[in-house]
């Protein structure tokens, strides 16, 4: 039995994940996060650098090992969950020296996630890119186009809906971060609103 071990007076298992946590991150010179201190069961976390992070949790089965799951801060950041990456689990005896449990977190976690690290950094970077671009045409589209409603889909950086209804003349779509319209419904009004709303799509003068 570890000293972070005890036994209520019912004889069940007790683990102090807070303590083990805050006296790993102090042997390891790290950072740890601590949410609902002093309680049975905080939310402990190792800053493990680079927005790389750790959470803790003891396994109260037979095998009574630490559990320690690698996550990444700006994984939620990107907008679609394919694009998410994933960071090694890795399970930690307590009863071990944390010195050793330290160089096992380095080894089998910090080093491993690197690759991982980078690939968010630049999934990120073109992300952000899409957005900018995204923002550049949904401005042009409207300063061309001013009676058409159009918005940046929900959860999405690369595409916006375009929506039109006047005078019987009636469109909805989408257009993308390229700029390129996608029409799903299009119903032609009056001859003077579909050739204003013809002109303003494919940027020509309405006075042409």
């Amino acid at each position: 039995m570890s000293k972070y071990e005890s036994r209520d007076q019912h004889n069940h298992l007790r683990f102090d994940i807070e303590t083990f946590g805050r006296d790993l991150a102090a042997e390891m010179g790290i950072e740890v996060e601590v949410d609902g201190a002093g309680t049975l069961y905080p939310n402990v976390v190792l800053i493990l650098g680079q927005g790389l992070i750790a959470s803790l949790c003891f396994s109260h089965k037979a095998d009574k090992k630490v559990h320690i799951r690698g996550y990444h801060r700006d994984n939620n950041k990107l907008a679609h969950h394919s694009d998410r990456v994933s960071f090694p689990n890795i399970t930690v005896n307590p009863e071990r020296d944390l010195a050793a449990i330290g160089r096992d977190i380095q080894r089998r976690l910090i080093q491993v996630s690197k690759e991982g690290i980078e690939s968010i950094k630049a999934r990120l970077a073109s992300q952000n890119e899409r957005a900018g671009m995204l923002a550049d045409v949904i401005k042009e589209y409207k300063e061309r186009f001013p009676d058409a409603s159009i918005n940046s889909i929900s959860g999405s950086t690369h595409e916006a809906d375009i929506y039109y209804n006047r005078n019987g003349t009636y469109l909805s779509g989408s257009i993308d971060y390229k700029g390129k319209l996608y029409i799903q419904r299009l119903s032609v009004g009056d001859a003077k609103t579909s050739a204003a709303l013809m002109a303003a799509l494919t940027g020509l003068s309405q006075h042409n």
